[in-house]
């Protein structure tokens, strides 16, 4: 049975620089690259999500300019429903900066028609919340629209599944309606009940369940709340991480339907680590039958 995916996100045009090194305050160095491309953690994850077999749709916003008829052309190219992604005429789309060094990068967000979105646009999308198998939202939208979202997915009984990037602090009552929350090695300790937790107390502490994705060396999550696991990154040639994160949420999304947790997680995994041997965000994103499971 396919799975049926609400993204409510975020999507952005994405400026990539590529530098030898990253530079330091006040420092000037040249680039060896500039390119652009399509992103937004949003649309990342759901172009993830498509392309793994999710039937997906997306809820979001773009500006009246070039840049947002193009994002709506990739996501109709990639078979993703865009019904409920706006146009908005005063606003232009989102961008992003991204600076890329030897296999690792910085980014920083221009959100544009992406704070656009109001609680009254979940409203109008009641009805396919209540149709839809998943709920998959990030944290580059308006904090009252996260919120509005989570609720509106706990009260249909929907697996809510929250990537919490960037890092923001959500009260607690609306964390326990979240089914999965995917953050990574910095993004978890907005989860923390006190600073001096560990990631693998935070895992164990939190209300929902919580799988940390962490780079090549894979991820940690509990089965039971009782014990903290890690399942491992296969080695592979690293050359862009922008996306890693982003297709690891889309993948899970789809997988977590029709496996159990343990397996849903590891092909989450090798569709990740297929993504970061190509440069790119939504490029690289892996199609299903790119990917071998024993």
């Amino acid at each position: 049975m396919v799975t049926h995916i609400l993204v409510i996100g975020s999507l952005n045009m994405d400026m990539e620089v590529d530098v030898e090194r990253f530079p330091q305050p006040g420092e000037t160095i040249i680039s060896r690259n500039f390119s652009m491309s399509f992103g937004g953690k949003g649309a990342n994850q759901a172009v993830a999500a498509a392309r793994l077999g999710g039937k997906v749709s997306m809820l979001g916003a773009v500006g009246d300019d070039e840049y947002g008829t193009q994002i709506l052309t990739n996501l109709a190219r990639n078979n993703i429903d865009h019904t409920l992604v706006k146009t908005q005429k005063d606003h232009s789309s989102g961008k992003a900066i991204i600076t890329r060094s030897r296999g690792q990068n910085t980014i920083m967000v221009i959100p544009g028609a992406n704070h656009s979105i109001t609680e009254h646009d979940l409203d109008a999308a009641s009805v396919l919340i209540e149709q839809v198998d998943v709920l998959l939202i990030q944290y580059e939208l308006p904090k009252e629209v996260i919120i509005k979202a989570i609720k509106l997915g706990h009260h249909y009984n929907k697996t809510v599944i929250v990537n919490p990037a960037p890092m923001l602090s959500l009260p607690q009552d609306i964390r326990q309606q979240v089914s999965y929350f995917i953050p990574n090695e910095h993004e978890i300790f907005s989860l923390a009940q006190y600073h001096t937790q560990t990631p693998e107390e935070i895992i164990l502490s939190c209300p929902a369940r919580m799988i940390m994705t962490y780079g090549e060396k894979g991820v940690l999550y509990s089965l039971d709340q009782k014990q903290v696991e890690q399942l491992p990154a296969p080695k592979v040639n690293t050359i862009d991480t922008t996306g890693a994160g982003d297709c690891f949420c889309g993948a899970f999304s789809v997988f977590q339907k029709t496996y159990p947790l343990n397996q849903a997680i590891e092909r989450a995994i090798k569709a990740s680590a297929l993504a970061v041997t190509k440069p790119g965000a939504q490029s690289a994103m892996p199609y299903l039958d790119e990917l071998s499971f024993d």
